[in-house]
């Protein structure tokens, strides 16, 4: 068996776990301008061993038995996985932090531990120097090196291509990774003893929409560039925290689109469609999840909320020891966070990958198109209607902002005019029943949680009553509903 079939019928993640674990050369990488990084396939050079498609998350994940397998139990909560330790904080290191997307945890972390030699290389992904448009993987080795890769990117990484380099040499080594790729390397871990001595320590990317590149060219056009060879670098997340899509010209001009509004809605439209249909939004796999803490417009009552927290979950003993020796040794500052504080923040994320992508499976099913098995896992709670028109609208829209004639259509559109797409898909993914089960479970205590749980109520409220005027509630809804980790 072989990942041929599954490249033909839609189901490629486009991690790159099958171009690192292929023996030969019979799997390599290759560019679509639309697309992203897709796995070229040659016949001629396989030798039949199946490790591609083994390690494959794509086509066939069997959700259970690999929970199992990582944790020893199958979590009962089945919107965040299995969680050891919930944690809110950010690197006390200040120069780190203030470049950061959130907080600066992962940089921090990755610094700490190649310089104290528990790694000895980390897995990270920066914009290319010479073709900057595209993304590069590659085993950072030194605080210069991570510090390259430092703020979020939004377009498809073959994060699992490296695993071949990786193999080649001995050491210890960490990676930094989207859900997908995460699913990818425990797979292959199950398979290759070696691979798993060799990766030590995963931390996962918190995800919601993960766009094609044309989300990328879209926002390039929409910020005023139109010849691409004089970019020198593209920003996702520039200046504070939440950020702005920048693009810096050779000139030395930047042309950003600041704040979050004015960009991250593009995600939703150009979403791909295997990333529709995945159902990690938490990366439930992972050693060590870090994502941005969003609680309505930010972080409520603190005054420094613009520098940027991440929520911080460790799943395993490796990820909360890691996390534990580095506020002990003042690398991180955290508080202690609530399950369902997490829930309420990342609650459109959450419903995203937990409902909208069920619906979204079901409606290709209909529609005789293929789709992943994930064996026995299923919805915790039932899809509703609306759930399958905000799946519906999804495929509606991203298939059609594909077409260059399309997305050219709509790129001088006032921004006020696309969020409303947003809005609408807020409103299929989050109910106000939804964080009143929340509420209802022990965590109200803290007038800080009680802070939270009242800001989301009314963000919720305002859109169930169809409030047309514009206000900051509408502002923060927008902001926690375009989450793009």
């Amino acid at each position: 068996m072989d990942i041929e079939h599954v490249l033909e019928n839609g189901n490629c993640h486009q991690c790159g776990v099958c171009v690192g674990v292929c023996p030969t050369t019979a799997i390599t990488l290759e560019q679509d301008p639309k697309k992203g990084m897709y796995p070229v396939f040659e016949r001629e050079s396989c030798t039949d061993c199946d490790l591609c498609y083994i390690a494959c998350p794509g086509e066939e994940l069997d959700w259970d038995a690999l929970q199992q397998d990582t944790f020893g139990t199958i979590p009962v909560d089945k919107d965040i996985g299995y969680v050891r330790e919930f944690w809110s904080g950010y690197t006390k290191w200040t120069d780190i932090r203030q470049k950061a997307a959130s907080g600066g945890v992962v940089s921090a972390v990755l610094i700490a531990l190649l310089e104290q030699g528990e790694i000895d290389g980390a897995v990270v992904v920066k914009m290319d120097d010479e073709r900057p448009l595209e993304p590069q993987v590659y085993i950072a080795r030194t605080r210069e090196e991570v510090l390259q890769a430092q703020q979020s990117k939004y377009l498809p990484v073959p994060t699992g291509a490296i695993i071949k380099e990786i193999l080649k040499e001995d050491g210890r080594f960490a990676i930094v990774g989207l859900p997908c790729h995460i699913h990818g390397i425990r797979l292959a871990q199950q398979k290759m003893p070696r691979l798993r001595k060799r990766i030590v320590l995963q931390i996962g990317l918190i995800c919601g929409f993960h766009p094609s590149f044309t989300n990328t060219t879209y926002l390039i056009r929409r910020a005023g560039v139109k010849n691409f060879d004089e970019i020198q670098e593209i920003r996702y997340r520039d200046e504070t925290w939440p950020g702005g899509f920048n693009v810096i010209k050779k000139d030395g001009s930047n042309h950003i689109l600041h704040p979050v509004q004015e960009f991250f809605w593009a995600h939703a439209v150009f979403e791909r469609v295997r990333c529709a249909t995945c159902t990690d939004a938490i990366a439930e796999f992972a050693d060590i999840v870090c994502g941005d803490e969003w609680r309505g417009g930010g972080v409520p009552d603190r005054a420094d909320y613009k520098d940027g927290w991440s929520y911080i979950m460790t799943r395993t003993e490796a990820g909360t020891r890691a996390i534990d020796k580095m506020v002990n040794q003042g690398v991180l500052y955290v508080e202690p966070a609530a399950r369902n504080m997490v829930k309420r923040g990342m609650l459109p994320t959450i419903n995203l990958k937990k409902k909208i992508a069920y619906a979204y499976i079901r409606i290709r099913k209909v529609l005789g198109l293929a789709v992943p098995d994930y064996h026995t896992l299923k919805p915790a709670t039932p899809i509703r209607f609306k759930h399958y028109v905000g799946a519906a609208i999804i495929i509606v829209v991203s298939t059609l902002f594909e077409n260059r004639f399309i997305n050219t259509l709509f790129l001088h559109v006032p921004t006020k005019f696309m969020s409303q797409y947003l809005r609408l898909l807020y409103k299929c993914m989050c109910d106000v029943d939804e964080l009143e089960r929340l509420t209802d479970v022990g965590f109200a205590e803290s007038p800080e949680l009680e802070s939270v749980i009242r800001d989301n109520r009314r963000l919720i409220s305002a859109f169930e009553n169809g409030s047309p005027h514009e206000n900051r509630w509408e502002e923060e809804a927008l902001v926690e509903v375009e989450k793009q980790p």
